[in-house]
């Protein structure tokens, strides 16, 4: 695979239909679908190696005080690449009678909860530490 194939494969693969899927009417109302679409991608290349070319000897740290090791350092030809993709999905939009609302898959009184069930479980090890080393 090329690097040119793979940044256009990844070009591809970043979207929000990976968390939710198209857009769909149901009832009278439009659902459009939202997500958080988060991606990279890296490419690679590589020289070849011409045949009687000289190896030099890698060195076993850096600065000016390096030694060469015992093997030496073959260069050859190369290629790279990858990508990764995160997907969250964080809610919709429901448009009907030509008025589009906003629907958060979490409401604020979610994440409040979740950071108070946090907060109390950080406390409970802290204190169990704590009276573990008397």
């Amino acid at each position: 695979m090329t690097t040119t194939e793979l940044m256009r494969r990844l070009n591809e693969s970043i979207s929000g239909g990976r968390s939710f899927g198209p857009a769909f009417e149901r009832d009278g109302c439009l659902v459009i679908p939202v997500a958080l679409v988060l991606g990279g991608g890296g490419g690679g290349g590589g020289e070849p190696v011409e045949p009687g070319q000289a190896v030099e000897p890698e060195t076993t740290g850096a600065g000016a005080g390096a030694q060469p090791s015992d093997r030496p350092v073959l260069r050859r030809p190369g290629q790279g690449g990858g990508f990764g993709l995160v997907s969250w999905p964080i809610g919709v939009y429901v448009v009907k009678d030509g008025e589009a609302r906003w629907r958060p898959l979490v409401s604020a009184g979610d994440v409040g909860f979740l950071v108070l069930m946090l907060a109390r479980l950080f406390t409970r090890s802290r204190r169990r530490r704590a009276l573990a080393r008397r």
